[in-house]
This record gives C-alpha cells, sequence and structure tokens, in this order.
C-alpha cells in the first residue's frame, strides 16, 4: 500500500483529476490528504497524472 507523501507541492482541480483518474472525489482527496492507503496502481495514476515523467516514489512512500 501507499501514503502521499508530506509536503509535495502539487496543484490541482480534484474534482477533474477524480475525473481523469477514475476515482471518486472524495477518495482522491482522502488519498490526498493521507487520510487512507492506496493500492500501487492507483497511486501511478496519480503520480502521472502530477507529472507524466515521475515515479510513483516522487509522490508517495511505501508503506508495509
Amino acid at each position: 500500500m501507499y501514503r502521499f507523501k508530506e509536503n509535495v507541492d502539487y496543484t490541482i482541480n480534484q474534482k477533474i483529476a477524480s475525473e481523469v483518474i477514475g476515482l471518486a472525489a472524495p477518495t482522491l482527496s482522502k488519498i490526498l490528504n493521507r487520510r487512507v492507503l492506496c493500492r500501487k496502481v492507483v497511486a501511478f495514476c496519480i503520480a502521472k497524472y502530477l507529472d507524466e515523467n515521475a515515479s510513483i516514489e516522487d509522490y508517495f512512500e511505501r508503506v508495509k
């Protein structure tokens, strides 16, 4: 499972991002606000949405 890193600088419209990524807006908000963990595929999609050249590790930390 993956947790969004603290102090990551990003600016997005969460409603549009959630539609593009395929998540419910409240779910995306919880992930970005570090309230819930997500699976690797979701972390990958969010990272690529934020920066197409990014890797998962740029935005997420792995949690065991």
